[in-house]
């Protein structure tokens, strides 16, 4: 049998959290989200749409999610590991 852990609620809550701030983000806003990483150029040619458009988008993520673009990698980051 598997071992039993206790449950994490601080952790529970932050997930629950982040999925609610995740939910905020527009449908347009969700696709520029996992091209952070990229430079805004590399973003706009890959999503078709302007530079200016992803650095709006950008700006309503980082407000929205209240995190900096180097805070919200950083975090994706540190998930991956």
């Amino acid at each position: 049998m598997g071992e039993l852990r206790p449950f994490d609620f601080e952790q529970e809550w932050k997930e629950r959290r982040e999925r609610e701030r995740l939910s905020r983000l527009t449908r347009r806003e969700r696709e520029v989200y996992p091209l952070l990483a990229m430079s805004n150029k590399e973003s706009s040619t890959a999503l078709n749409i302007t530079e200016s458009a992803v650095k709006f988008h950008v700006s309503n993520i980082t407000r929205k999610l209240g995190r900096s673009r180097r805070e919200i990698l950083a975090k994706n980051w540190l998930e991956r590991q």
